[in-house]
C-alpha cells in the first residue's frame, strides 16, 4: 500500500495533522498500536487556547457532553494559601478517553484511514517504507511521528525517545465523586506536591482526577508523594489504580525530524516544562505540520515540508524557552518552600499565570510579574538564610 502521508500514533497531534491533510484529499493512512477509545494519563486539562486551536482546525465547535467548562482555581502550597482566583476565561476539562476517540473519529470522517491495535514492527526510513506486525507493508512520501513521549520514531533518529535527565513523570488516579462528599467543584494546583512539579485535583462528571508530576530525577519517589498528597485529603492511595507515565517537559527536539520525516506532540518534545500541559502544542504543531505537508505535496512550496514547518515549530518552541526560565523561578529545591508560598500568595501574579494558561498572555508578558515578585521575595528572606553575615557576625 503507498500513501502520501503515514502518521504513528493517534493523539491530538497526530489527529489534527490526519484531519486536516484528509480534508485536501491526500491519501492518509493513522496507525496506533492501542484500540480506541483508549485508556491515557492525563489530568484532561484543556485551555482556552486549546480551544481556539480546536475550532480552528476542526472547523466546529468542541462537544460539550465530553468537556465541562470550570472558572475558578484554587492554589495551594502544603495546604496553605487555598485563595480562590477567577480566571479571565474559563478552563475546560476532558477525560481523554473520550477526547482523543472524539478528534480521531473526526480524521477518519475527513476520509483518513486508520488502523488501531496494530503495531509497527520495522521502520525503513532510506526506502520509506514500514511493516506491520500484522505483516502488512506500506511505503509513504511523508511520515509524522505523532507517538507521544515514548515515540519509535523518535527512537529511531535520534537513539533515545526523550532525554532521562530532563524528562517528567507523573502519577495520576480517577476517585469517584461519592469517596470526596466534602470536595469543592473547583480546579486545584498544590505547588508543594512534588519536586520542580505540582500536585493536581480535577473535578470531571464522574470522578474527581488526582495526581502528582515532576522532574522524574528530582523524584525518586513519586509514588510516596500521591500518597502524602491524597493523604491530605482523607484518601488512601491503595484503595484506587495508580496509572503511571513519563511527561514530555520541553526538552524539544530541534530539528523535529529528518528528511521526509517529521515529530509533532510529545514525540517533539512540546509539553510545557512549567505546568506540563501539551494538548495546545499538540494540536498547533499537528497544525502547522499539516499545513507544510500540504503545500509540499501540492507543489505550493519549493520548500521540504520540514522546513517549512520548521518556521512554525519556531514560535512554538520559543516559549518553551520562556517557560524553561520562569521554571527556575519556582521550582528549584532551595527557594521553593518560601517562593512557592509567596507565589501562591500573589492574587496579581496568579491572574497572570492564568492568563497565560487561558491562552491571553504569552510567557513572555508574564516573565517581568515572575522576576518581580521573586526579587520581593529575595529582598525579605532573611540575610542569615542566604548566607550572607551582618558586619563583624562571626561563624559558629
Amino acid at each position: 500500500m503507498t500513501y502520501d502521508i503515514v502518521i504513528i500514533g493517534g493523539g491530538p497531534s497526530g489527529s489534527a495533522a490526519a484531519f486536516l491533510t484528509a480534508t485536501q484529499g491526500l491519501r492518509v493512512c493513522l496507525i496506533d498500536k492501542a484500540v480506541f477509545p483508549r485508556d491515557k494519563l492525563c489530568g484532561g486539562l484543556l485551555t482556552r487556547r486549546s480551544k481556539v486551536l480546536f475550532e480552528r482546525i476542526f472547523g466546529r465547535k468542541w462537544d460539550e457532553d465530553i468537556i465541562i467548562a470550570k472558572d475558578k482555581v484554587v492554589m495551594f502550597s502544603q495546604n496553605r494559601f487555598p485563595d480562590g482566583i477567577s480566571q479571565p476565561s474559563p478552563m475546560f476539562l476532558t477525560m481523554r478517553y473520550d477526547f482523543d476517540a472524539y478528534l480521531l473519529d473526526m480524521a477518519v470522517k475527513a476520509g483518513a484511514e486508520i488502523k488501531t491495535g496494530v503495531k509497527v514492527a520495522s521502520f525503513d526510513f532510506d526506502n520509506s517504507e514500514l511493516t506491520l506486525t500484522s505483516g502488512e507493508r506500506m511505503s509513504y512520501r511523508y511520515l509524522v511521528g505523532a507517538d507521544g513521549v515514548n515515540s519509535q520514531v523518535a527512537k529511531l533518529l535520534y537513539g533515545e525517545s526523550f532525554n532521562r535527565d530532563k524528562i517528567g513523570f507523573a502519577l495520576e488516579v480517577e476517585v469517584p465523586r461519592a469517596d470526596m462528599p466534602e470536595q469543592a467543584d473547583d480546579i486545584e494546583i498544590d505547588m508543594a506536591a512534588s519536586i520542580w512539579g505540582y500536585g493536581w485535583t480535577f473535578p470531571k462528571k464522574d470522578s474527581f482526577t488526582i495526581g502528582v508530576g515532576g522532574l522524574h530525577v528530582k523524584n525518586p519517589d513519586m509514588k510516596e508523594n500521591l500518597r502524602l498528597y491524597m493523604a491530605r485529603k482523607g484518601l488512601d492511595m491503595k484503595a484506587y489504580r495508580v496509572k503511571g507515565h513519563f511527561l514530555s517537559t520541553g526538552d524539544f527536539r530541534d530539528p523535529p525530524g529528518r528528511g521526509n520525516i517529521i515529530l509533532v506532540g510529545d514525540a517533539a518534545g512540546l509539553g510545557d516544562p512549567l505546568t506540563g500541559e501539551g494538548i495546545s502544542n499538540a494540536l498547533q504543531s499537528g497544525e502547522a505540520a499539516a499545513h507544510a505537508l500540504i503545500a509540499a505535496l501540492s507543489g505550493k512550496s519549493v520548500q521540504p515540508a520540514l522546513q517549512d514547518y520548521r518556521s512554525e515549530y519556531a514560535r512554538i518552541t520559543s516559549t518553551l524557552k520562556y517557560a524553561r526560565v520562569l521554571c527556575w523561578l519556582i521550582y528549584p529545591r532551595k527557594v521553593r518552600t518560601y517562593l512557592a508560598g509567596f507565589y501562591t500568595g500573589s492574587g496579581r501574579l496568579q491572574r497572570g499565570y492564568l492568563a497565560m494558561l487561558a491562552g491571553e498572555l504569552e510567557y513572555k508578558a508574564l516573565l517581568p510579574l515572575f522576576a518581580g515578585q521573586a526579587l520581593k521575595a529575595v529582598k525579605a528572606l532573611p540575610l542569615k538564610w542566604l548566607g550572607i553575615k551582618r558586619k563583624g557576625e562571626r561563624d559558629i
